[in-house]
């Protein structure tokens, strides 16, 4: 707004505004940080410039850092580690404070890969830190392996 010839600029405290975006957004996109500017850099076309935006170092955000412990939990930190390029992930941080959304699909197929689950991506949205994602890959591993057990012990039966 332009008032007598001077901009002014109306600042809302961030976790106001981040309790009204929860209660109108999902979870995942509900931003972990807010960085107030005058105005959006463009580009010559009039696009926003994205790498004229302000660097937000993600990683100096994490709270509470707990480290992983079982192996699933280090093979998901590695996981991503890779893919958000960052130095250390723990098991309490939040994908969606750390990455967007369509770099859910590039970590769900990598999880896909590593355990060899059938992972659905809307896992990765309901249970977005390490430590519930080991929970449920760790029950997917148990079940699985409990129904090939529990396979073999029904031929062997039937075979004698």
């Amino acid at each position: 707004n332009q008032e007598n010839g001077s901009s002014q600029l109306r600042v809302l405290p961030a976790q106001k505004l981040r309790s009204y975006l929860k209660q109108k957004l999902p979870e995942y996109m509900v931003p972990l940080t807010y960085v107030l500017l005058e105005d959006l850099p463009l580009t010559a076309n009039g696009k926003v410039d994205r790498k004229a935006l302000p660097v937000i170092d993600f990683g100096s955000l994490s709270q509470d850092f707990v480290a992983p412990e079982t192996a699933t939990q280090k093979e998901l930190a590695h996981i991503w580690v890779q893919i958000l390029d960052l130095e250390k992930v723990g098991i309490h941080d939040n994908f969606f404070d750390l990455g967007d959304s369509l770099i859910a699909t590039q970590i769900v197929s990598r999880i896909c890969d590593t355990f060899e689950v059938e992972f659905p991506l809307i896992n990765l949205f309901e249970s977005p830190t390490i430590q519930e994602l080991s929970n449920i890959i760790d029950n997917m591993i148990w079940a699985d392996s409990a129904t090939v057990s529990g396979d073999r012990d029904i031929l062997e039966s039937g075979e004698i």
